[in-house]
């Protein structure tokens, strides 16, 4: 398969700016580039499709700039946001960088002509705005850029659109035109809410330099529940593992439902896609099998084998090495239910206010897994085989099920 059919097959396509010519372009090797602002010091799960894309990319003979957005990130991405991004300092905007820096390179192999990591700031500090205004903003129409949905949704919002977002999209296009410039960039892949910027980048190349260069989006991917990927009730699936511990990074993905499971093991992992489709999904076993599949490859890629071995066993042993759960009260809650309600229920003896002196000494566990939050709620990530054992004291347990 050509690269676009490589994409395709495995879900990682959203729309193009012109296949037709991309097709061709890729007969090449192409230079390509992927941005992550660095609004935190770690990426997510739902980073991860891109970072893999580029991954997948980079295996078929193309050339990734991974590019953290340290100047625009400055401003701040309206894109998908009805409310004013947070202003970072630029002490912790140089923290959060260098943090995913040395992620993204995990994934990616940097050398020259190979593979670039690269932070727009180094180009951007500098710029001069007159000079900015009449090289790149002249090329933009207002009119033009109201139409863009995020900046409608900005200006429906109460607080309206201020002018340092607005700013965002024409430096990112510039990121583009200095892309190509000097590293013969001609390709920008993003998710589907970045495709205004991307065009707007497109565009800029092509009025300002009479150059053809290509857009690319990925999908924003939701779960088959339509939760939004990489989201659980408890917050974010970090890469960090002292974000998201390997253990529960793992568990992530075990827990992902049926109907998600196999276009996921297309999506993050290198697996074959032909083995992947010729997969037996009839039975529980069957089933059973890709979701460890899914869960023990993705998190190989991510932390490592030897990492990946102990979540494993740690997974396994949730109630191999207890007798506890034979033995346990059976109980069955709800998707969202308070866990401090849940054991007010279960043990009417202890106050709720005892339950959270428990939680926050770290005296209650699931799954061997002391919960931290007194305002944890019951997801459908705690579940193991359809059961979580809760274990309230030494001698108080129960095993959960929906």
């Amino acid at each position: 398969m050509n690269t676009i059919e490589v994409l395709k097959s495995r879900g990682l396509i959203h729309q193009f700016t012109d296949e037709k010519s991309l097709g061709k372009s890729f007969e090449d090797k192409v230079t390509f580039y992927i941005g992550f602002d660095p609004t935190a010091d770690s990426l997510h799960v739902g980073s991860l499709m891109g970072i893999m894309t580029a991954a997948h990319l980079q295996k078929l003979g193309h050339v990734p700039i991974m590019l953290v957005g340290g100047g625009t990130g400055i401003v701040g991405d309206p894109s998908g946001k009805s409310e004013d991004r947070n202003m970072l300092t630029l002490e912790l905007l140089k923290h959060n960088e260098e943090c995913i820096g040395k992620q993204l390179t995990h994934f990616i192999e940097i050398k020259k002509g190979v593979g670039y990591f690269l932070n727009n700031y180094d180009w951007l500090k500098d710029l001069n705005y007159l000079n900015f205004l009449r090289d790149t903003g002249r090329y933009f129409r207002v009119n033009q850029m109201l139409e863009n949905d995020t900046y409608k949704l900005k200006m429906e919002n109460k607080q309206g659109l201020s002018f340092i977002e607005f700013n965002y999209q024409l430096l990112q296009a510039y990121d583009f035109k200095y892309l190509f410039q000097n590293y013969n960039c001609t390709l920008q892949v993003g998710g589907s809410d970045q495709w205004a910027n991307i065009t707007a980048g497109t565009g800029l190349v092509r009025r300002s330099l009479e150059k053809e260069v290509f857009g690319l989006t990925i999908p924003l991917l939701t779960t088959s529940s339509g939760k939004k990927m990489g989201k659980t009730e408890t917050g974010a699936i970090w890469l960090d593992k002292n974000k998201t511990s390997v253990f529960d990074f793992f568990q992530f993905w075990i827990n992902t439902t049926d109907e998600d499971t196999k276009k996921f093991l297309k999506i993050y992992t290198y697996l074959d896609v032909d083995y992947i489709n010729n997969l037996p999904f009839e039975k529980v076993e069957d089933i059973r099998f890709a979701k460890n599949l899914l869960a023990e490859t993705v998190t190989k890629i991510v932390h490592g084998e030897e990492e990946t071995e102990k979540a494993k066993e740690d997974s396994s042993n949730i109630f191999k090495n207890t007798d506890k759960l034979s033995i346990a009260k059976k109980h069955k809650v709800k998707i969202g239910e308070n866990l401090i309600d849940v054991i007010n229920k279960l043990d009417s003896t202890l106050s709720k206010s005892e339950i959270k002196r428990r939680i926050n000494a770290r005296v209650i566990k699931i799954n061997n897994v002391s919960v931290t939050d007194p305002l944890f709620k019951i997801s459908v990530e705690i579940f193991v085989d359809g059961e979580a054992l809760l274990v309230i004291t030494k001698t108080s347990f129960f095993s959960l099920s929906i």
